[in-house]
């Protein structure tokens, strides 16, 4: 009975959304199909929950270092050797390993790849479905599994060493082009993927063909180089009647007067978006982490194995206020739609992987559907809603979407069981140095710096993710080095402070805490210097140190340095004194 329920709900809501307005031209989903090969009847199945969703552009992401994914008869070692790894766990082979490609026929081989027909099937199953495939060649950069199957493309003509295509070489556009003029064979999609993200540039600046080639075209930077590759290869294209698809990056480069016919995939945050639009390039919203399904759903230390930030169904749905407000700006014309990003470094099965896609998708739905969170909606009663029970209305659709799609022999992440956000974030943390002036002895990182100098005296304490705006960051030399002015003498009994560890984004707890006193705010004389030997098989940890005794003094020092391994250090509150603790904010508060 509950199941049929559950199916009657997401049936009405899908019956709604299609009498209400299209939304956005694109509403997608990419899956990353080279760090794990997704086998074809996986595509299809997710092809029928984007379908549910009303969701219309499904993005490939074929190629990467971790293999090539897709048959191409022209250069049939992309397949036979470069679609092949010699580990199946990417982590292990990636940061452990050594990074080897391989046959099919070595011992312990890992990968695959669509012959044409699997892609040719997979293409029209998603049309009858109303969905683009947008298949993604990446290029110039993230090109390691190419430059090993045919290393006269790289700039050191090595099998390995290399991740960037060498642009002074003609040899490499002949490539490109016989390899794209197979991929429009097989898409019929408009929009063409060429990645264009995070090319290292390093070697371009020691390759006589690349200097030869900035020299001739004028070109002071690398940077200008990319983007004449990146033209280029826009123009074949454009040839051919498509159009070229890039993240963000793809507008280094560029002149500000220049405005290639480019779609903008704006990943690294809202700025880029804008900033993008403003210049006159048509822009797909993916932000990270809003919008990144390899992302944390749930509290860390309960979760699989996960690849970045904490971003759960909340924080993904919150973001539609955001696209609402961009979509009625002045640059409004230019957001194309909204899209979700499966990057599976760390996901490796398909129940995985549909369980870090159910339901955060069914939120990017909605947003690309332009059913965004409504201040003004009204309950049958006619009383308006908060934000609160506008989150906790679409909390209780998106569990009957999961119960449904379980029903359907999906994977879901389990709302109905869902811990939720650190309890200590919804805390105000009571002590003595509450509002006291902090001195840096050595710097916060501006991109991770909380609430500024306030920050680890304010009284909150940070949630599961470090980027939350009230942890701290810290890469100086000598990591946590700060004093804070107790602004008289007083007696001190205790001092603690919480310290995040995610090794993902190489962010470790501390291997020395130091606790030092003193009167004059020059002269320190230590109270606790405590040693810890880090846990690096722990992927996310938050621990609390703490130094408890009897003293006095005005000027409390707190240092927490780094091991051997280096890394981060993410602090949230420095607490002194504890009085104590009272639950101020309510468990689920939706930003608008």
């Amino acid at each position: 009975m509950f199941k049929r329920i559950g199916l009657f709900l997401v049936l009405l809501w899908h019956f709604c959304a299609s009498m209400a307005d299209d939304g956005f031209a694109y509403r997608g989903l990419m899956v990353d199909c080279s760090r794990h090969f997704w086998p074809k009847e996986f595509l299809m199945k997710q092809i029928d929950a984007m379908a549910m969703l009303r969701m219309n552009k499904l993005h490939l992401h074929l190629t990467d270092a971790g293999g090539w994914r897709l048959e191409i008869k022209a250069f049939p070692r992309l397949t036979s050797h470069a679609a092949w790894r010699t580990e199946e766990n990417w982590t292990k082979w990636w940061t452990q390993g050594d990074r080897r490609y391989c046959t099919a026929e070595t011992e312990g081989a890992y990968g695959g790849f669509y012959t044409q027909n699997d892609m040719a099937e997979i293409v029209e199953y998603a049309l009858n479905k109303g969905i683009d495939v947008i298949p993604e060649i990446e290029m110039p950069g993230h090109s390691e599994e190419v430059l090993y199957a045919y290393p006269e493309l790289a700039c050191t003509g090595e099998e390995y060493g290399c991740s960037d295509f060498c642009i002074g070489n003609e040899a490499t556009f002949d490539f490109i082009e016989r390899v794209l003029d197979e991929v429009l064979q097989l898409f019929p999609s408009k929009l063409i993927h060429i990645g264009g993200d995070e090319a290292g540039r390093q070697k371009w600046a020691q390759c006589p063909r690349c200097q030869a080639l900035m020299k001739a075209e004028n070109l002071q930077t690398t940077a200008e180089l990319q983007a004449w590759f990146t033209r280029r290869v826009g123009k074949y294209l454009e040839s051919k009647g498509r159009r070229l698809m890039g993240w963000d990056e793809i507008m280094e480069g560029i002149n500000a007067n220049d405005v290639p016919n480019y779609v903008v995939m704006a990943w690294r945050g809202v700025e880029r978006a804008e900033e993008a639009a403003q210049r006159g390039f048509d822009v797909v919203l993916t932000p990270s982490p809003q919008y990144y399904l390899d992302y944390y759903q749930d509290a860390p230390e309960s979760q699989p194995l996960a690849m970045g930030d904490y971003s759960p169904l909340e924080r993904v749905w919150a973001f539609s206020a955001v696209v609402d407000s961009l979509a009625k700006s002045p640059i409004g014309g230019r957001i194309l739609g909204v899209q979700g990003n499966l990057w599976t470094e760390m996901v490796a099965t398909p129940e995985h992987a549909e369980y870090m896609i159910y339901p955060r998708l069914m939120a990017i739905a909605e947003a690309g559907l332009k059913r965004f969170p409504d201040k003004n909606l009204q309950d049958d009663d006619g009383n308006f809603l908060d934000c609160e029970e506008l989150f906790t209305n679409f909390y209780r659709r998106a569990i009957a979407f999961c119960d449904t799609l379980r029903s359907m022999g999906y994977a879901p992440f389990d709302l109905r069981n869902e811990i939720g956000q650190r309890g200590e974030a919804h805390q105000q943390v009571q002590h003595e140095a509450i509002g006291k002036p902090v001195r840096y002895l050595q710097p916060y990182f501006e991109k991770y710096r909380g609430g500024g100098e306030t920050t680890l005296t304010d009284g909150l304490q940070g949630g599961w993710s470090y980027n939350d705006g009230r942890w701290q960051g810290f890469i100086s030399r000598e990591r946590l080095d700060v004093v804070i002015d107790m602004q008289q003498i007083v007696p001190l009994r205790d001092v603690c402070a919480s310290f995040m560890q995610f090794t993902g984004p190489e962010i470790y707890a501390p291997a020395e805490f130091i606790v030092s006193i003193s009167n004059d705010g020059e002269h320190f004389s230590e109270l606790s210097h405590q040693f810890f030997s880090v846990d690096l098989s722990k992927p996310y940890t938050i621990q609390k140190l703490t130094w408890e005794g009897s003293s006095k003094g005005r000027f409390v020092r707190i240092q927490a340095r780094s091991g051997e391994h280096g890394g981060w250090i993410f602090t949230d509150e420095i607490v002194v004194n504890a009085i104590s603790s009272s639950n101020t904010c309510p468990k689920k508060s939706a930003n608008f």
